[in-house]
């Protein structure tokens, strides 16, 4: 991956008229866990018209290059063809990075599917992002599956073989910490640095209230004191890495978990939002959102499948206006604040 041209269009996509650097896309609704703080709870297995393999194929022929994709649901990995779809992108929008959370829980068809993607999406690097919360009960707890945690291990140990064949992949942790397992963090985050083939280990707070003070985000002070211990650990996998696929160096990490003090404090940020400018959301039935927690601004199938003129639509531009000061702690959202913007690049950036 070339950090300098991938540099040079952070300094030049954030200019009106251009389309997103990076694009989150919601295969499906459909899960098979049932995570006690998931955001998108209120979606989940609601009955929908899912965008069918064709019509995302004619989507992504009018979207331009970009450089991310973020494969997202529910679980990515029940979408039966998430192979042909990732392979749209991969020869309409050649993009660097494609991104895929998961469960971790169904191992061979995730393992089987992400195999598919490496040998027809070669000059990509696919980013495999299983998730766990905590150790043992305290992760099949939060996630709602008995079993989860050792069904996810399985899943990261056949990963890791799969990339002594395929240099094109990395495998990432998801941790989402809330009150609730706050404490357990380290114990984690340790468990996971023993084990081989990791590249990165990614922790966020989590995003929503569901209802109980356990499944909040942590406080301001329990948060500022998780992340000088989360700095720790990025200095381990940093130096690991010739190239971070997140572009961020140390110091842009620790400017992203001092935003996501900034917003749990219910502070602004003081610097524009950059959803629906350098990154946007498409969900399984086609609205298209400028960002996940906003309403949508169209629907790709009201618009003929024509990407440009919804994104560019009088209804997204009166949106962006509105949402220029938002100041959530998305992570993804967060990233583009940094490396978009020209006072903070240059000092938290991989170049």
């Amino acid at each position: 991956m070339n950090i300098k041209n991938v540099t040079s269009g952070h300094l030049t996509l954030i200019r009106k008229g251009h389309l997103p650097h990076e694009v989150i896309f919601f295969v499906t609704n459909k899960c098979n866990s049932s995570c006690s703080g998931c955001f998108y709870r209120d979606r989940i297995n609601k009955p929908i018209k899912e965008l069918s393999l064709e019509e995302i194929r004619m989507t992504s022929t009018g979207m331009g290059r970009f450089y991310s994709l973020l494969v997202s649901g529910g679980e990515p990995f029940l979408r039966e063809d998430l192979p042909e779809i990732c392979h749209a992108f991969y020869r309409n929008n050649r993009p660097n990075l494609i991104f895929i959370p998961t469960n971790g829980l169904a191992t061979r068809n995730i393992l089987e599917k992400t195999e598919g993607m490496l040998k027809t999406c070669a000059r990509t690097r696919i980013i495999l992002a299983p998730s766990l919360d905590g150790v043992g009960k305290t992760h099949d707890d939060i996630r709602g599956v008995r079993g989860g945690f050792r069904k996810t291990l399985k899943t990261i140990e056949g990963a890791v073989k799969l990339k002594e064949r395929y240099p094109n992949l990395s495998i990432m942790i998801n941790t989402v910490v809330s009150r609730r397992n706050y404490s357990e963090i380290p114990k984690l985050m340790d468990f996971i640095k023993t084990r081989q083939g990791i590249n990165y280990h990614s922790v966020s707070p989590i995003r929503n209230k569901a209802g109980r003070a356990s499944e909040e985000s942590p406080t301001p002070r329990q948060w500022a004191t998780l992340y000088k211990i989360l700095l720790g650990y990025d200095i381990y996998y940093l130096s690991k890495e010739k190239v971070h696929f997140l572009g961020l160096n140390l110091k842009g990490k620790r400017k992203i978990y001092s935003l996501i003090e900034t917003g749990i404090m219910g502070q602004g940020f003081g610097f524009r939002c950059l959803a629906g400018n350098t990154i946007g959301v498409i969900e399984p039935d086609g609205d298209v959102r400028l960002c996940e927690s906003t309403g949508p601004v169209g629907n790709l199938r009201d618009f003929n499948y024509d990407f440009r003129r919804l994104w560019f639509s009088e209804m997204a531009e009166k949106r962006r206006r509105e949402i220029r000061n938002c100041s959530c702690i998305h992570p993804c959202f967060l990233v583009h604040r940094i490396v978009y913007n020209p006072k903070t690049l240059l000092r938290t950036a991989l170049i």
